[in-house]
């Protein structure tokens, strides 16, 4: 997948697209807190058999990362437009 230039996009493409990325990257924190906080539990009360719903949610960490830098994109190019955040 190629990379999108920012610097390309409307100012107004670069809100909708943080709004989405901010949504989505909360949705996703959310889900990943309650899989891992649920998982642990399972881990503990049933035993071993629950210990790969641990490594699902180690493992959707990075997405969450890459979310929180693309976020981080999109602020910077939107402060270089001098528009309010």
């Amino acid at each position: 997948m190629a990379k999108e230039n920012l610097s390309e996009l409307s100012t107004e493409d670069l809100l909708k697209k943080k709004k989405v990325a901010t949504a989505a990257t909360g949705a996703l924190a959310g889900l990943l807190t309650i899989l891992l906080v649920l998982a642990i539990y399972l881990v503990i009360e049933q035993g071993s058999a629950f210990i790969s719903l641990v490594a699902v949610a180690f493992a959707l960490l990075p997405v969450l990362f890459l979310n929180y830098g693309t976020i981080g994109n999109i602020n910077k190019e939107l402060k270089s437009r001098g528009v309010e955040l």
